[in-house]
């Protein structure tokens, strides 16, 4: 993670990851619609995406290689990065997600000289976490400058949502969360949940959480 936030720290590069406790509470596509968002008003962006069910199949394109094969140096970087045009650029790490902690030392300056000379350059990384990290958070996670935990108004996805930031909290010293609230049937809904969960962090001493805004159901 060290080394990563070193090459992901450069200003005016901007890293946000997105994780959450459980699946289906429509993280990836959260992060889908933000990086085509953000690619409307001119940024380059890139997605980490650590998840087998690649983002690239949400804009109907299809990921051939995964950032392993770089680092076997069977891949340029170039040739893994799926090209859709308009500013967004996923890139599948499904493959090396979960060897990330125990990469040798050649394979991490592989890795660390691929990211440093991507070409274009980008404006912001969204990383799309995957649950299954061996680690429990992932170390690109770990680099960014923000984290966003995405969580669905149902007792499972807050109760797991909590876990996942107590476990990151006290096992890397994390100890800031913004909460972003998919699939809310209304403004006070979003507000009462997260109002629940900020005010029981807060009083284990756990992490401050921020409220970065709610997602409305839509059944589309």
């Amino acid at each position: 993670a060290s080394g990563l936030r070193r090459l992901l720290g450069r200003p005016p590069l901007r890293v946000v990851t997105f994780a959450a406790g459980s699946n289906d509470v429509g993280k990836s596509v959260a992060v889908t619609n933000l990086a085509m968002l953000l690619a409307r008003t001119g940024r380059e962006v890139l997605i980490v995406d650590e998840n087998t069910s690649t983002i690239a199949s949400y804009f109907g394109a299809t990921a051939l290689y995964d950032l392993q094969q770089v680092v076997n140096r069977r891949r340029t970087l170039a040739e893994v990065i799926v090209s859709l045009g308009h500013g967004i650029r996923p890139l599948p790490t499904a493959g090396v997600t979960a060897r990330l902690a125990s990469l040798n030392v050649m394979e991490q300056q592989i890795l660390l000289q691929s990211l440093a000379e991507l070409q274009p350059a980008v404006d912001v990384v969204l990383v799309d976490t995957s649950l299954d990290h061996p680690l429990g958070f992932s170390p690109f996670g770990l680099a960014a400058h923000e984290t966003v935990i995405v969580m669905a108004p149902n007792g499972t996805a807050i109760t797991e949502s909590y876990a996942l930031i107590k476990k990151v909290s006290l096992g890397y010293a994390r100890k800031h969360f913004r909460i972003l609230i998919n699939r809310t049937r209304s403004d006070d809904e979003a507000h009462a949940i997260f109002d629940n969960i900020a005010q029981v962090s807060h009083s284990r001493g756990l992490a401050r959480l921020d409220y970065v805004g709610h997602i409305p159901l839509d059944e589309r």
